[in-house]
């Protein structure tokens, strides 16, 4: 059974107008649940797919990606921070983590 595809942005807008009402982004909160299940993506990931819409270029993608890896970036410095606030971390353990040897040992078969 095939479900046919609603654009739920294009009837919202023609029901409420642009993206910023707040009567509107109630109503998206109601109605993606419904269409982004069909496809398996939440609501998180749906905004971020609407967002990428507007890029058109690979360079915006690219300046895009380092926007998130920067801020993924600043999310671990701040998590290091914190465990050293706490002294739950410090220059031995930096050390004993550069000496590690983190590798899988591969099997070559003979």
């Amino acid at each position: 059974m095939n479900n046919p595809t609603v654009n739920y942005d294009a009837v919202l807008e023609a029901q409420f107008g642009e993206d910023s009402s707040s009567k509107r982004l109630r109503t998206e909160g109601k109605t993606h649940p419904n269409y982004s299940g069909q496809i398996g993506l939440n609501v998180a990931q749906m905004d971020f797919l609407r967002l990428l819409g507007h890029f058109t270029t690979v360079e915006q993608v690219a300046e895009l990606r380092q926007v998130v890896c920067d801020y993924y970036a600043r999310k671990v410095d701040d998590a290091i921070n914190k465990l050293w606030d706490e002294g739950k971390w410090n220059n031995e353990k930096n050390e004993a983590i550069l000496n590690d040897h983190l590798r899988t040992p591969y099997k070559y078969a003979k």
